[in-house]
């Protein structure tokens, strides 16, 4: 089951205001790797189906 778009805990709520803080940061090379970093973690999300099916995102 697809999560509904309007879903949004606090863990999206900080993933949304970090993506919207990169956007608006100077673009310089950290910022480069990191918005490409946010959009593989997008990806990652947006690829799940249940709202537990989340996996290992961050690999230490």
């Amino acid at each position: 089951m697809a999560l509904p778009a309007v879903y949004c805990g606090a863990g999206c709520a900080d993933f949304v205001w970090l993506e919207r803080t990169l956007a608006r940061a100077p673009v310089t090379e950290d910022t480069f790797l990191a918005w490409a970093g946010m959009a593989k973690l997008r990806k990652a999300l947006d690829a799940r189906h249940e709202p537990a099916d989340i996996g290992p995102l961050v690999e230490f």
